[in-house]
């Protein structure tokens, strides 16, 4: 059975805060994402009456910054979420982007393509994908 969630006129977008980080640090870790350094000001919260049901992260790098940390809550996966939050994140930076994941088809339907080549700060996250959810595949894209 399909539910078809009309809830975006009650979602609220925004930046995090220490509280939220909390709560974001948690679903990271049952979602098995990236919890390494965390700050709240490098996160965008999305929330639906008070409680934080997706969120995402942009990296700072020297040469480029990294879409990180990106989970929505099961039940609302599908609806726009996930894709409002990286549309967000993107918004806040003008340098090269590059991304971990191993669902490359969310990322690629954003613009995103396979990384012809990768940045060193990057090589160590595809080992850590591989040991927390042991994915067989990961993938670098950029935009």
């Amino acid at each position: 059975m399909t539910t078809n969630l009309n809830i975006d006129a009650e979602i609220i977008y925004k930046n995090s805060t220490e509280e939220d980080l909390i709560k974001i640090k948690d679903l990271a870790e049952k979602f098995k994402l990236d919890t390494e350094n965390l700050f709240y000001n490098d996160f965008i919260t999305a929330k639906l009456n008070g409680e934080v049901i997706g969120f995402g992260r942009l990296k700072h790098h020297t040469d480029f910054d990294e879409i990180s940390t990106i989970g929505v809550v099961e039940l609302y996966r599908g609806s726009g979420v996930g894709k409002e939050i990286v549309t967000r994140l993107l918004n806040r930076t003008s340098k090269k982007i590059y991304l971990a994941t191993v669902i490359p088809t969310f990322f690629e339907k954003l613009g995103f393509l396979n990384a012809k080549e990768m940045p060193f700060q990057l090589k160590n996250k595809i080992e850590q994908c591989h040991s927390k959810c042991h994915c067989e595949k990961v993938f670098i894209l950029t935009k």
